[in-house]
């Protein structure tokens, strides 16, 4: 796992020594923020998708009032 892009802000977060288990039992301690960093970004292009597919959905609806 490469050095982080530039222009990264830090942040603090907690999470229950299960899950940094788990996070470290996949890429150990110290890939913890790539794994972070992706796994967020996974998770907004998801509610993003799911957002616009929402919206789509909704326009479909008022044209067909």
């Amino acid at each position: 796992m490469g050095r982080p892009p530039l222009m990264m802000l830090r942040t603090h977060i907690s999470f229950p020594p299960e899950t940094l288990d788990r996070i470290d039992a996949r890429v150990g301690p110290k890939g913890r923020a790539e794994l972070v960093r992706k796994a967020v970004d996974q998770l907004l292009d998801a509610l993003d998708m799911a957002d616009k597919l929402a919206a789509d959905e909704a326009k479909r609806k008022k044209r067909a009032e």
